[in-house]
């Protein structure tokens, strides 16, 4: 459990750290090629992690994580970022951009706008991409039986082999997930309808 926890914690905060400043440009910076940006990071979620394994193997031994948990916090963020970046950035687009101009205008500036105006008000948004990147990343198992497979780095998903403690596991994973999603439901449907609107 303290594995699957610290491996959990550690793609939530580095997807977060990706995803908020990556959404924040593709949705109100409109880089060139923005829009194409946003349905390929979106397609690459729905490429199967075994078609990954292969590259992302050589990789982890060249940095000497393999066999650790710490494989799983950089590789998680592989498939957490892509997603989580496609659905924050309906939630920044639902914030008004009137609202972000006028704190621009009373001396706050870009930086302080978006830090300001911008994150209090995407917070729903943020939560829920946590969320999102938490249970994605406490659920996964192929990369968990590869690269953490000895006894003291093994997490929730692979250290249990029969199916009445396999349903157990399942429990534990799937009621501080429930828990949070009952809090920001009202939140996160809200958002999205208002996203779908702009």
């Amino acid at each position: 459990m303290l594995n699957t926890a610290l491996v959990s914690v550690g793609a939530v905060t580095i997807t977060l750290l990706t995803v908020v400043p990556a959404a924040y440009a593709l949705a109100r910076l409109r880089p060139p090629g923005a829009e194409g940006a946003g349905i390929a990071m979106f397609m690459t979620y729905l490429v199967p992690p075994i078609v990954l394994f292969l590259p992302l193997a050589p990789v982890l031994a060249r940095l000497g994580l393999t066999d650790s948990w710490w494989a799983l916090v950089v590789l998680y963020p592989t498939f957490t970022i892509p997603f989580c970046t496609w659905l924050m950035v309906g939630f920044v687009r639902a914030v008004p951009r009137e609202v972000e101009e006028a704190a621009w205008l009373d001396g706050c500036g870009a930086a302080g706008g978006l830090l300001r105006i911008v994150l209090p008000l995407c917070l729903p948004g943020i939560a829920t991409t946590a969320i999102f990147a938490f249970s994605l990343s406490m659920q996964e198992y192929l990369y968990a039986v590869v690269f953490a497979s000895p006894v003291d780095q093994k997490v929730v998903t692979v250290d249990v082999f029969f199916w009445g403690a396999l349903m157990a596991a399942a429990l534990l994973v799937g009621i501080p997930t429930a828990v949070a999603f009952y809090f920001v439901l009202d939140r996160f449907v809200a958002s999205l309808t208002g996203a779908g609107d702009g």
